[in-house]
């Protein structure tokens, strides 16, 4: 025949407690402050925009925007794996993703330079817009 353990109510305030006193303690003597390490995280140009962006959604809920993608970079190992940053204008690394050779990162180029000629052509049509607009207001 099996026992079946009863839950003791005592245990679970004790935990309860502990749960408390730990808050209390955190709270009091706070050792880790979230807003300055997130801040810090965000400010962090060796962070690249993509990780920085979902840790932001991660943590408020809200979506932080990306800078456009204008180009690409990319570094080779000496075991041959291969990094490929995707560059905004202003050289901020947007994403950054390994592949473990030239010919698997290729794909990778390739779809970047595509967003990025998207991109380039969408700023060219914000640039029209804008002049068709000055034009209307003159």
């Amino acid at each position: 025949m099996q026992e079946v353990a009863q839950p003791n109510p005592t245990e679970g305030a004790i935990e309860l407690r502990a749960e408390r006193v730990e808050a209390e303690t955190i709270s009091r003597n706070p050792e880790f402050d979230g807003y300055s390490s997130m801040e810090e995280l965000m400010q962090d140009g060796n962070v690249s925009q993509s990780a920085r962006a979902k840790a932001y959604y991660i943590l408020t809920g809200r979506r932080l925007p990306m800078a456009s993608v204008t180009g690409y970079t990319t570094n080779t190992d000496a075991d041959g794996r291969v990094t490929v940053n995707s560059i905004a204008a202003n050289g901020e690394v947007v994403t950054s993703r390994t592949f473990k050779n030239e010919q698997e990162a290729k794909q990778e180029t390739d779809n970047i330079m595509r967003q990025a000629e998207l991109n380039s052509v969408g700023v060219g049509e914000r640039y029209k817009e804008a002049v068709a607009d000055d034009m209307v207001l003159d």
